[in-house]
């Protein structure tokens, strides 16, 4: 596997999810609508769809500072 999901945060009233790309040595952030965007590769889309049940429960989720 080529990604590694770091953590999701909320921006904007949606969830943002930032990727490390192995492959690529860069960090990936887009928001989980922006997985129906055509620019994001299939391997990565395939990746997010399968862990969306745990990121949608706010597991991966940042601790808002306070």
């Amino acid at each position: 596997m080529n990604y590694k999901l770091l953590y999701t945060s909320w921006y904007g009233g949606q969830r943002k999810v930032v990727i490390f790309d192995f492959k690529r040595g860069m960090m990936i952030e887009f928001t989980i609508d922006e997985l129906k965007n055509e620019d994001l590769d299939f391997n990565l889309k395939e990746y997010i769809i399968k862990m969306k049940d745990q990121i949608d429960t706010g597991y991966w989720d940042y601790p808002a500072s306070s």
